[in-house]
């Protein structure tokens, strides 16, 4: 394994995987890269949507930025990626193109569309995945302190 890949989306259940994943990588020795996907809209493109794609990149640019710093704080390296398109295909093609041995990905169930929608997509990215993925659900952990419990 070369790299360990956490998907984050700048929610609770997702640092969690980071953080998780930022364990496996350094118990592996191998680095941890955080890729975080800007999720295109399923109608059509006009100029409002480009405006709004703008401004969810520059939302993630910004929570990618606060999670380097607390990783630099930790004085851990973390490799930060940022996508816009279909996340299941971007991680994807993030995973197969560096390598990575393993894919880190949290995810809440918040309702019941939630519970579908996340399957759906958490069938899709366990089958095209070129490597095992492991899902975190339910957070625990607050940001400043230790992965406190992954049920």
């Amino acid at each position: 394994m070369k790299y360990v890949l956490a998907v984050y989306d700048g929610s609770e259940v997702s640092y969690s995987g980071v953080l998780l994943a930022a364990e496996v990588a350094s118990r592996n020795g191998v680095r941890l890269h955080v890729l975080s996907v800007v999720p295109l809209p399923k109608i059509g493109l006009d100029i409002a949507t480009d405006s709004a794609i703008a401004a969810s990149v520059d939302s993630r640019q910004h929570l990618l930025e606060a999670l380097k710093a607390d990783f630099d704080a930790r004085g851990q390296y973390v490799h930060l990626a940022l996508k816009v398109g279909n996340p299941v295909d971007e991680i994807i093609r993030y995973a197969t193109e560096f390598n990575v041995g393993q894919i880190v990905i949290g995810c809440a169930f918040k309702s019941l569309f939630d519970r579908w929608s996340a399957r759906a997509f958490l069938h899709r990215l366990v089958r095209l995945a070129p490597c095992p993925v492991t899902l975190v659900k339910d957070v625990v952990a607050p940001r400043n302190g230790r992965l406190a419990l992954v049920s």
